[in-house]
């Protein structure tokens, strides 16, 4: 995850089929490793930052996992320190 984090959702014209096979992964997940927030979680939301704000309410909406995970992490108090 950390590897592609930032290369997975730059193209805009993939951004769907990313986001749909993140949303795949994390039905039955919390976050992306193992049982608490990782380095994946991290460079995965702050790659996805500036796609989830350009995207409408009713995509994010078709993405209920990817929805939950993103709000989840940016809910954590490590991440609202940093954006602080």
């Amino acid at each position: 995850y950390v590897d592609t984090a930032a290369s997975r959702f730059g193209d805009e014209a993939t951004l769907a089929t990313n986001l749909e096979a993140l949303d795949r992964e994390l039905a039955l997940r919390t976050f992306l490793v193992g049982h608490r927030v990782s380095l994946a979680d991290f460079a995965v939301y702050v790659a996805l930052l500036a796609a989830l704000a350009s995207l409408t309410q009713a995509l994010l909406s078709q993405r209920r996992n990817v929805a939950r995970w993103f709000h989840h992490i940016a809910s954590q108090r490590s991440v609202r320190e940093a954006r602080a």
